[in-house]
């Protein structure tokens, strides 16, 4: 196998991931703001600091961060990852140290599982529990602009080469391809 391709998180890299899920989170919010509801509004900050409504406006990004986490975790344990977590440049990520090289498949179902999961679950969840729709919906934006580094390190291994095998490493990863035998 031969590298071809390697992503580090940087400070750099961390600071475009997390200024891109910033401005999803306020467009997110800002269109959930103008639809109109009993509240004119589902998301109108007084609406979010009502009553006992503050207490979870801060519960809810550390449950959706928590549990996006663990189901990036559980899809790597289905592949038979053995993980490390980490903090690095404001970033919260998974390294999977047992040296597994992972094909485009499985980084597709380990990079995008907590979001199409996560998402499925909260708008079920919002469906019967439709009292607090508001927290869902912060749930849901959380977790799309929580997102947005998985799907761009996913458009990055897309973009190297979809025949690579993925090698998690400490702080990003890298691609590697076969190595092709010329016949003589």
């Amino acid at each position: 196998m031969t590298k071809v391709a390697e992503f580090r998180l940087n400070k750099k890299n961390s600071f475009i991931f997390n200024m891109l899920s910033l401005i999803i989170f306020i467009i997110g919010f800002a269109i959930a703001d103008i639809i109109p509801t009993e509240s004119s509004g589902l998301m109108k900050i007084e609406y979010l600091t009502e009553n006992n409504n503050i207490f979870f406006v801060f519960l809810v990004p550390f449950a959706v961060v928590l549990a996006h986490e663990l189901m990036h975790a559980a899809a790597y344990k289905i592949f038979g990852a053995k993980l490390k977590f980490g903090y690095k440049h404001f970033s919260i990520y998974l390294t999977d140290i047992s040296g597994t090289l992972f094909t485009l498949q499985q980084m597709t179902i380990i990079m995008l599982f907590p979001l199409v999961s996560l998402t499925a679950i909260t708008i079920i969840v919002a469906n019967i529990l439709q009292q607090r729709l508001f927290l869902f919906l912060l749930a849901i934006l959380i977790n799309v602009a929580g997102s947005i580094g998985d799907i761009l390190l996913l458009t990055y291994i897309l973009f190297k080469g979809r025949a690579c095998r993925v090698k998690d490493e400490k702080n990003g990863f890298s691609l590697y391809k076969a190595n092709t035998q010329s016949s003589s």
